[in-house]
């Protein structure tokens, strides 16, 4: 059964993989809204201004001034005053054991994966 996504994030300072990956999603479902940020404290500025619903955001973690784990307690703490659901998904090349186990014990991130990102992946995630 496909879920209805009102809107796609893209967080990664990387400009290259959220062009990538915003192509990914685009193929999927050409109406899909994808939204992407190379600077964090964008994204929470605009999530702080959000009248729709952001169904899901994908997160890098090492991204330069605030990074994801910064941007996990921000959003967390600005979670507690909005009645938008959204879904935190961590998008990273990093293979550090302890940022795994750091992701599987916070309730805000549902899932914790490895770029790039793979049409199978979306798929499954959003039920497509």
């Amino acid at each position: 059964m496909k879920k209805h996504q009102k809107e796609i994030w893209l967080i990664d300072d990387s400009a290259a993989s959220n062009l990538l990956n915003q192509k990914l999603f685009n193929q999927l479902d050409p109406k899909l809204r994808v939204k992407t940020f190379t600077i964090a404290e964008d994204a929470l500025n605009s999530f702080r201004g959000a009248k729709d619903e952001v169904s899901t955001i994908f997160l890098d973690l090492n991204m330069p001034a605030m990074d994801g784990w910064d941007f996990i307690e921000e959003f967390k703490a600005m979670k507690q005053n909005s009645t938008i659901e959204t879904r935190l998904i961590l998008l990273s090349t990093s293979m550090n054991p302890k940022d795994k186990k750091r992701a599987s014990a916070d309730d805000a991130i549902e899932e914790y994966l490895q770029k790039p990102l793979e049409v199978n992946q979306i798929i499954e995630l959003l039920s497509y």
